[in-house]
């Protein structure tokens, strides 16, 4: 028998931004993602899951 398998490495990375508000942080956070000037790397490996479909 075949079994689907997923398995995931979760990255994280916290940085401050300092902005009016909430949403004004998320939208700045966004562009930095977008813009590619937050890069995730092998450092801010946090844990692994493993999915069964």
């Amino acid at each position: 028998m075949k079994y689907k398998i997923t398995i995931k490495e979760i990255l994280a990375k916290t940085i401050e931004i300092e902005a009016d508000s909430l949403k004004d942080a998320e939208a700045v956070a966004t562009k930095l993602c977008n813009n590619c000037d937050v890069v995730l790397s092998a450092d801010d490996y946090v844990t692994t899951e493993i999915v069964t479909l």
